[in-house]
């Protein structure tokens, strides 16, 4: 998962994550060259997680409420493996915002506050 992180990170081209071409070539890596992409790899771990967790949350929710009220799954739906759809996670992270700081951090993360547009009449 690091070598991964370092890949993304290399196509980026951000100075702090830089490592030398020679060292790149010859696989001689020290600590603390590899700690910068350990702690990204460790911190987008837990976003992935907590993203798909908001997910599968709201996913139960939708199940639950469908019992609810009375949608009952055809017979050859019945073993039909569920899907996590995007709007589900985009739920899970609104809300998962009032649940903690670290749901809170990354519902402001990824929220927009506002687009700023122009109106421009002839």
């Amino acid at each position: 998962m690091i070598s991964s992180v370092r890949n993304i990170v290399a196509e980026l081209k951000l100075p702090a994550f830089e490592i030398s071409e020679h060292r790149l070539r010859t696989m001689s890596w020290s600590e603390t060259d590899v700690a910068p992409f350990g702690l990204l790899a460790i911190a987008m771990k837990v976003f992935v997680k907590r993203l798909v967790q908001g997910g599968l949350g709201v996913s139960s929710r939708d199940s639950e409420l469908a019992k609810a009220f009375g949608v009952k799954p055809k017979k050859s739906q019945r073993n039909v493996v569920r899907l996590l759809t995007p709007i589900q996670i985009l739920n899970g992270l609104v809300d998962g915002k009032d649940k903690g700081k670290v749901s809170s951090a990354l519902y402001e993360a990824l929220a927009r506050v506002g687009i700023a547009t122009t109106s421009h009449q002839e």
